[in-house]
């Protein structure tokens, strides 16, 4: 099947799951372990950015200095596993079949901190799909994490594969425009079909009709053999 031609490389909130907002309550208690003052991410544009950024910025809203995030981050992951003990954390429907539909050659590219992306994969009973990828920690931007999680998946399973996102947010389109790369949206997460249509010409509503998304990726594939 020419899904096997891919490297598909997924993102995570949104997309592959919902984790019920444990991240950003996760990163409102750490904020105020280690500063003691409160914050949230009320009125943030958190949408597709990374937790790197999200926990720097985090830090000025409460007038410290954003170097401090490595220190919160410590305290971000030991939130974040509470949380998600707490609350859990939940594939979206279709994903399990979407995987399989789309083989074994993934990765994440995802702006979550890596422990913190594992933490949510394991809750989500999705934490043995993945070895490895692109994350937030080293990047405050979308496309070199992304880059990341290329080099990663060539390693892995080939050089000869061809890259494809799939996110639910414009972030994740930037990103493949960046790169040249293309990009299937999914608007399982905060942005609707028809907002998801200004950013990229392959949009599914879902992942749960597996017709639909053995479509979009065969049209992925067919954009990347074009324009590569």
């Amino acid at each position: 099947m020419a899904i096997n031609d891919l490297l598909v490389i997924w993102d995570v909130d949104g997309t592959l799951l919902d984790a019920k907002g444990a991240g950003h309550r996760a990163l409102a208690r750490a904020i105020e372990e280690v500063t003691g003052k409160s914050t949230s991410l009320a009125n943030m544009d958190v949408a597709g950015q990374s937790d790197r950024l999200l926990l720097e910025l985090a830090l000025r809203r409460v007038g410290k200095s954003p170097r401090l995030w490595e220190t919160v981050r410590a305290a971000y992951e030991k939130s974040l596993d509470q949380e998600l003990s707490q609350h859990g954390s939940d594939a979206l429907p279709g994903v399990m079949e979407a995987l399989k539909i789309l083989g074994p050659a993934r990765v994440l590219g995802t702006g979550n901190l890596e422990v913190g992306a594992r933490l949510k994969l394991r809750h989500a009973g999705l934490g043995a799909h993945f070895q490895g990828g692109g994350y937030g920690d080293r990047h405050r931007t979308r496309a070199p994490l992304i880059r990341d999680a290329i080099k990663v998946g060539r390693r892995l399973f080939g050089r000869r594969l061809l890259p494809v996102i799939i996110g639910d947010t414009p972030r994740d389109a930037a990103a493949a425009r960046m790169l040249h790369i293309p990009v299937v949206l999914v608007a399982s997460g905060r942005f609707s079909v028809a907002e998801l249509r200004a950013h990229g010409p392959i949009v599914l509503s879902g992942l749960q009709d597996p017709a639909a998304v053995l479509g979009a990726f065969t049209q992925a594939e067919a954009s990347a053999r074009r324009d590569g």
